[in-house]
């Protein structure tokens, strides 16, 4: 009632003009007196919203406050929580490698690992306790590094690389402070550091993605054999279907490790230009993309014959999370 007759009152003021602009004028009058009744008195406590009303969702990430330094804080808990974890680390290697833009080769360094394969390579880790050793020859820009030792807590990764890229020091240097001893990191050439290496563990899952060669990639997969634990997995990146030209090497090699016996193919991985997998790779200095006309992966098992007993007999992590994908 209060309101009708204060529009009542506010009406005679614009009795000239029309029924719409004689209520609008009035709405604004109205408006501006409680504006300024509200200024004169003492300010209500603000109303929290946005991000802060949501502190204790507890569909939130979890972040551990209790946890002694140097144990992180935060574990990924979910399997989103870990594609996001990789995907943020994924931004910062790439702004130090960035930030080497102006010299060096190689031209297009961030897509080394594709989408499709941290899928499928950390399905092999995720929530595996048995996966303890993770080998590989090529770390390049760290991204395939970065996201097996996020997917695994206790995950140990072994890592060949000559590192003679210009950001290869930030790069290890970062994987090395993140990861602390469970990044270990063997500087240098594969073919002389492998046959001589002394591990403390069998290696559960192996990536050969360093020599490209024909001959080089096919020795890495000899070598690593004597290092692998009974069923372990063996990743094979840049292989493709048929045809000549980029990345015959791993292709060939992997072929002919399987003709002669030493490993079992699983799955081979084969896209083509056009296949959303096979995303053009950024080019560092922000020039155009190079897109690969086909491209693939793939994922096998040695021929050690009968495993034996033992801890170093028993089934590899990689062998029984594959199995369990399966």
């Amino acid at each position: 009632p209060t309101r009708r007759r204060q529009l009542s009152v506010c009406s005679s003021q614009f009795q000239h003009s029309t029924g719409a602009t004689r209520r609008f004028g009035c709405l604004l009058l109205l408006s501006s007196a409680s504006a300024g009744r509200r200024r004169r008195s003492q300010p209500a406590e603000p109303a929290i919203t946005g991000p802060m009303t949501g502190m204790s969702d507890p569909a939130l990430p979890f972040l551990n406050e209790s946890v002694r330094v140097p144990t992180p804080r935060f574990q990924p808990a979910t399997f989103p929580e870990f594609i996001g974890s990789v995907y943020t680390l994924w931004n910062v290697l790439d702004s130090m490698i960035h930030s080497h833009s102006g010299v060096g080769w190689p031209l297009y360094p961030y897509g080394y690992m594709r989408k499709v394969q941290l899928f499928a390579y950390s399905e092999l880790v995720w929530r595996n306790p048995s996966a303890r050793t993770y080998c590989e020859t090529g770390v390049n820009g760290g991204h395939g590094t970065a996201a097996m030792l996020t997917a695994s807590p206790t995950l140990v990764a072994h890592s060949f690389d000559e590192a003679r890229q210009p950001y290869s020091n930030d790069v290890l240097g970062l994987l090395s402070t993140l990861f602390r001893e469970r990044f270990d990191l063997h500087r240098g050439d594969s073919h002389a550091l492998l046959p001589a290496w002394s591990p403390p563990a069998k290696c559960d899952i192996i990536l050969v993605d360093g020599d490209h060669s024909d001959r080089g990639a096919y020795q890495d997969i000899v070598d690593f054999q004597r290092h692998a634990s009974c069923g372990a997995m063996l990743l094979l990146d840049d292989v493709k279907g048929s045809g000549k030209g980029l990345n015959d090497g791993p292709t060939a090699a992997l072929l002919r490790a399987q003709r002669g016996g030493l490993v079992e193919i699983l799955r081979w991985e084969r896209y083509n230009a056009s296949s959303p997998e096979n995303p053009c790779l950024r080019a560092k200095r922000g020039g155009a993309p190079f897109c690969v006309g086909s491209w693939g992966w793939a994922m096998a098992r040695y021929r050690q014959g009968r495993c034996g007993g033992g801890a170093e007999g028993a089934e590899g992590g990689g062998g029984k999370a594959a199995r369990r994908a399966a």
